[in-house]
């Protein structure tokens, strides 16, 4: 609803770009979304009673998001690296040519 309400308001007065209202709205209330998700679940489980899940969702899911972010960090390092010595071996090959320049 507030994403609705703030595309339809920053459309009509246009007091922002169209490139800051989408910064705006995929990533401060993206990021808030997630959140609200996550907290609406949790108290969810306590007014269902479901004390297990609720005590044991939010370290998995947090557990979870950090994995996650460590994985694509070192995918990132790995893919630098791999593409550090395809240009290293290019270069080698073809000294006025380079991949990855």
């Amino acid at each position: 609803m507030l994403f609705g309400l703030v595309w339809v308001y920053a459309e009509d007065r246009d007091w922002v770009s169209e490139n800051m209202r989408l910064l705006v709205l995929t990533g401060f209330l993206g990021s808030c979304t997630t959140f609200w998700t996550l907290a609406f679940d949790e108290a969810m489980f306590i007014r269902n009673g479901i004390w297990a899940v609720f005590v044991a969702n939010l370290p998995i899911s947090n557990a979870t998001a950090l994995a996650v972010v460590f994985v694509g960090w070192e995918g990132d390092l790995a893919l630098n690296q791999a593409n550090w010595k395809t240009s290293e071996i290019s270069t080698k090959m073809h000294p006025k040519m380079s991949l990855f320049t």
